[in-house]
């Protein structure tokens, strides 16, 4: 059952990791839409400045172009007026047959007339370059006016899109908040499962070890404590001097289990060969000599040829049961 708690727990872990990529990555894009709405407020405040100064511009040329149609039409009403004394100047010199004085008179007022319609001709020539500059100007303005809607049109776009991004980025925190307080029920459930299995797990060892307890004194009662040599004696005198720590590595390495002593030596920071030497310095105080030596093929040493002979396989297994009846206490 716990297996199943630990399931579920892993599977909510990995779909909050999703679910926190997926809200990064919007968050992501959220900042890129935002920085394309920032180019594109910027791009339309220089389209209605450029629109403005055309605007402005289109302003002064027609006005330039209404003065000199003004002016055009007054140069007109005095070409006219000089016609028309013109005309009376040829009446009049017929009438009074002053010749000499009429051809003179006839003569400025042919050269004003040139004059007048020479400065007619640039007034129009001015006045059709204005008219030139005002329809250029009027289509850079309806080019400007077509960009603002486009830009006004991709706005909208990316405030529609920041919008939807924001709503999705909410909707997966409120699906966070929730896988979170979830996960939290969950662990609390493992806690209390956990709980009671160590509980039940206390309560088998003591089981057990009442059983064993039973189960020795009853051997102890039939084969008088087995039949040990006297040479053992020393080793029961040896293992009561260890500590607990130093019980399990002994344990372990009569076991020959090379995982158990990488574990204990990676639990307390250290390296196999420094374990297994301080059971050496402690055997070479208590017993005289050292237990183990090293070997070439394995970190579980071989035990000395003098100990050999007498740690027999049957005594191993009574020292391994030794140790693990203190092991249990």
């Amino acid at each position: 059952m716990i297996a199943g708690y630990l399931g579920a727990t892993i599977a909510e872990r990995r779909r909050i990791q999703k679910e926190r990529r997926l809200r990064h990555s919007l968050h992501l894009q959220i900042q890129e839409l935002e920085a394309q709405q920032e180019e594109i407020y910027q791009d339309i405040s220089v389209a209605i400045a450029t629109q403005r100064q055309a605007q402005s511009q289109i302003q002064a040329l027609e006005y330039e172009r209404k003065t000199l149609l003004d002016r055009v039409s007054e140069l007109h009403i005095q070409r006219n007026e000089l016609r028309r004394d013109v005309a009376q100047l040829f009446e009049k010199r017929q009438a009074k047959s002053d010749t000499t004085k009429g051809t003179q008179n006839n003569r400025d007022l042919s050269k004003k007339i040139v004059e007048e319609e020479t400065r007619l001709n640039l007034l129009k020539s001015e006045s059709l370059q204005l008219n030139s500059q005002v329809r250029r100007y009027r289509q850079q303005e309806r080019e400007i006016q077509q960009k603002l809607v486009h830009l006004s049109r991709n706005c909208q776009e990316l405030e529609l899109g920041n919008l939807l991004l924001q709503r999705q980025q909410e909707t997966l925190q409120r699906t966070v908040l929730k896988l979170k307080s979830e996960q939290q029920k969950l662990q609390t459930e493992i806690a209390a499962k956990k709980t009671q299995i160590e509980t039940f797990d206390r309560q088998f060892k003591i089981i057990d070890l009442e059983e064993y307890v039973a189960e020795t004194e009853t051997d102890n009662q039939e084969t008088n404590q087995l039949d040990l040599p006297e040479e053992c004696q020393e080793w029961l005198d040896f293992i009561e001097c260890l500590e607990l720590e130093q019980k399990k590595i002994f344990k372990i390495l009569l076991e020959q289990d090379e995982i158990a002593l990488k574990e204990i030596a990676d639990q307390q920071a250290t390296m196999p060969e420094v374990l297994i030497d301080s059971l050496n310095e402690l055997a070479l105080e208590n017993l005289g000599d050292t237990i183990f030596t090293g070997s070439n093929h394995s970190i579980i040493p071989e035990i000395h040829q003098e100990y050999a002979a007498i740690l027999n396989q049957k005594i191993i297994i009574y020292l391994q049961d030794l140790l693990k009846h203190q092991d249990s206490k």
